[in-house]
């Protein structure tokens, strides 16, 4: 069975046989979402052939950074025990075939196209030229292209944008940072192999009801999306109950 097609039935069985009622955003409109996200990838994926070399991402300057701190109401990361998408963490991590790189939520205003913020979503393993411990090495004067040392990538980066309308709209614009077996030309013009930071971006635009749980698809990535309206959030619901997952796909 593919893989894709092995996570659509472990996730569908854990959203169990009773759905929660989704409807699109009118009349009387929310005054903020929550918005988890499970980011994973999928561990036995080839890379794709439109990488390039790893770079810092432009698009970032101007998100909205989440941190830790609680003080404000509108994004900040909430705390495990804020989590409600457990059970599919569950199944992501309990499966040879995925590995979690983030699982994150945060609280923000229902916001419409022109007032809609950024919000800058990273993690993962992390890459520099320096050796030091947890981060991975790769001494290639091509690992990085016209940056100054030292500095350090993370595996996951790019930002996600909430819009509000008759429905919620969610824009990814991600990227995945590999470590790849590249071949290039020493000075003699003789071919050599060296590790490389390759990036594979993941751009997409889901428009969806409140309450569904969406899956994004990606040959090397996937994503778990939630938003919940917070003045009709229950924290009584027990965690991964009651999901309805929607956008899973797979292929032959």
């Amino acid at each position: 069975m593919p893989v894709e097609r092995t996570m659509v039935t472990l996730l569908l069985a854990l959203a169990g046989a009773t759905a929660m009622l989704a409807s699109p955003v009118n009349g009387a409109k929310p005054i903020a979402y929550q918005v988890e996200m499970l980011i994973f990838t999928h561990e036995y994926a080839a890379p794709m052939a439109d990488g390039e070399p790893a770079q810092p991402l432009m698009s970032i300057q101007d998100a909205e950074g989440l941190s830790g701190d609680s003080e404000g109401k509108y994004f900040h990361a909430l705390p495990a025990s804020e989590l409600t998408l457990t059970s599919a963490k569950s199944v992501v991590q309990n499966s040879p075939n995925y590995k979690l790189i983030e699982h994150i939520a945060w609280v923000q205003p229902g916001l419409d196209q022109n007032a809609a913020k950024a919000v800058h979503i990273h993690g993962g393993a992390e890459y520099r030229r320096s050796s030091a411990a947890p981060t991975q090495d790769f001494n290639s004067p091509n690992l990085y292209t016209g940056t100054a040392d030292p500095m350090t990538l993370e595996e996951l980066d790019g930002t996600v944008k909430v819009v509000l309308g008759h429905y919620l709209h969610v824009y990814t614009d991600l990227v995945l940072r590999k470590p790849v077996s590249t071949q290039t030309y020493d000075e003699n013009q003789q071919p050599q192999r060296i590790n490389a930071l390759y990036q594979f971006r993941m751009q997409d635009h889901r428009r969806m009801r409140s309450k569904e749980l969406h899956y994004i698809d990606h040959p090397l990535l996937g994503i778990l999306v939630q938003i919940t309206p917070v003045e009709q959030e229950s924290r009584d619901q027990e965690p991964g109950a009651g999901e309805r997952v929607q956008g899973l796909k797979t292929r032959d």
